[in-house]
């Protein structure tokens, strides 16, 4: 079996890429950079394809050549760049995933699966937020995974695709790099477990919704593996774990008691990230039996062991 996975050079994807091997699949990762260093590990087990998701010529070629069963599509111009260059956004994240949804069609890949995001829901919105709640996104971002979220269920409609796709909450791993609002939810556990001071930019008191990386590849692989006739609706919520910022100090101490962390607060990261929903997931659960895996102190320890190992 092949699966073609989009966006494999990045924190999420070159994970998922690793679980798909694990699983005695073939895996082509196709990706707008040059090979990243994550990937060289895994040598010839993974088939490298530079492209650009906005261009359908790239898409169709990649697709066609290597007739996958399965697509996970993470490719994106995400947050800050999106904010940067919004036209660029626009042909990447929504003509990308049209120029997918089209290659599947043409080629008769079996499954697309695709990775959106809790920034589809905008502030305002009651927690936990359920599946089909309104969606009124407050970033380029965000409207980019909505219109694609719609267009997708437009093609399933129309030509019987079979795309489904899962909305994640922050993703946290020792692998993830410190950029974006969200960076403190990784860089409470990876400075603590490198023995550096911390500063943490929100207060103790705000609950942040986070999910570790092999839950989010779980949840991947589980959604492609669902027969359709399960499927209530096209794309679902996963909610993580939904822990206060003194909950996940607390949870370090635990297993690092000397750690240096601290508050210093930054009141445009508070306001992000408490703009911020829970998600509710019982739609997948009810259809196909996703179930929540780390718990906060099972995360903390798995993240310390895994990061400190990586450097030894």
């Amino acid at each position: 079996m092949t699966s073609l996975v989009t966006g494999g050079n990045g924190f999420i994807g070159h994970q998922l890429v690793r679980a798909l091997l694990e699983r005695g699949e073939d895996v082509v990762v196709f990706d707008a950079q040059d090979r990243a260093d994550l990937l060289d590990p895994l040598g010839e087990r993974v088939t490298f394809v530079q492209g650009d998701l906005a261009e359908l010529s790239d898409v169709c070629t990649v697709v066609e050549h290597h007739r996958p069963q399965t697509i996970f599509h993470l490719g994106a111009l995400i947050s800050l760049a999106a904010e940067m260059a919004p036209q660029r956004a626009f042909r990447v994240n929504l003509g990308g995933t049209f120029n997918l949804l089209e290659a599947a069609k043409l080629f008769d890949v079996e499954t697309l699966v695709y990775a959106s995001t809790v920034a589809v829901y905008g502030a305002g919105v009651e927690s936990p937020v359920a599946d089909d709640a309104p969606q009124f996104p407050a970033s380029v971002y965000g409207a980019s995974k909505v219109a694609s979220e719609r267009w997708a269920e437009q093609h399933h409609r129309l030509y019987g695709t079979n795309v489904r796709g899962i909305r994640l909450p922050t993703v946290t791993g020792p692998t993830r790099q410190a950029v974006g609002a969200g960076a403190f939810g990784t860089l409470i556990f990876k400075e603590a477990a490198f023995g550096r001071p911390y500063a943490i930019p929100v207060t103790p008191d705000t609950p942040v919704a986070i999910m570790y990386i092999p839950d989010a590849v779980r949840a991947l692989i589980s959604l492609s593996e669902i027969s359709n006739d399960r499927l209530t609706r096209r794309f679902y919520n996963v909610a993580g774990i939904a822990p206060t910022v003194g909950d996940m100090v607390s949870a370090v101490r635990q297993v690092i008691p000397e750690a240096e962390l601290s508050y210093r607060l930054d009141e445009k990261i508070q306001v992000i990230v408490e703009s911020w929903p829970i998600l509710s997931q019982t739609g997948a659960e009810h259809d196909w039996g996703w179930h929540d895996g780390f718990t906060l102190d099972e995360l903390v320890r798995d993240f310390v062991e895994t990061a400190r190992r990586s450097c030894s």
